[in-house]
């Protein structure tokens, strides 16, 4: 008789045990989609805790001044030059090789901030400068600032 109880009160324990582990695991990252306005996707991770963790901008189209445009997908990472709880702030420069020796250098401007649970929106912008491989100049092109909105 007393092992019965013993037994009862051992699996009660295990499956309370393995309950409160269930509910220490931490959420999983959350992906929150949306778009640029020119209709191109965005993406937003945030990590378990539901911090900011990365943006990507999927094969955005800058039109160049002189002819053809630049498609690209960009992402932007921590450390960001701005980071808080509810908003961030990134600006910087990547180089593109080629194999037939030209070269573009992008710089990119994203902005954005939580506007309540689950949605974020801001703004991204890009220049490109493209050079041939003498390293002159051959084409220079540009995404206006646009605005993004991702949700849950």
């Amino acid at each position: 008789m007393g092992a019965g109880r013993l037994t009862r009160g051992l699996g009660a324990a295990v499956v309370a045990t393995l309950l409160s582990l269930v509910l220490a695991l931490p959420a999983e990252a959350d992906t929150l989609r949306g778009k640029l306005e020119r209709g191109k996707a965005a993406l937003l991770i945030l990590d378990k805790r539901g911090a900011f963790e990365r943006v990507t901008f999927k094969r955005w189209r800058a039109p160049c001044s002189g002819r053809g445009t630049f498609r690209e997908t960009t992402s932007f990472i921590r450390p960001m030059d701005s980071l808080t709880d509810s908003s961030f702030r990134d600006q910087g420069s990547y180089k593109l090789r080629y194999d037939n020796g030209a070269t573009a250098r992008v710089r990119v401007d994203v902005k954005g901030r939580r506007r309540s649970a689950g949605v974020w929106s801001g703004t991204f912008g890009a220049k490109v400068t493209i050079k041939d491989r003498q390293g002159d100049v051959f084409n220079r092109c540009r995404f206006r600032e646009a605005d993004w909105t991702v949700r849950r």
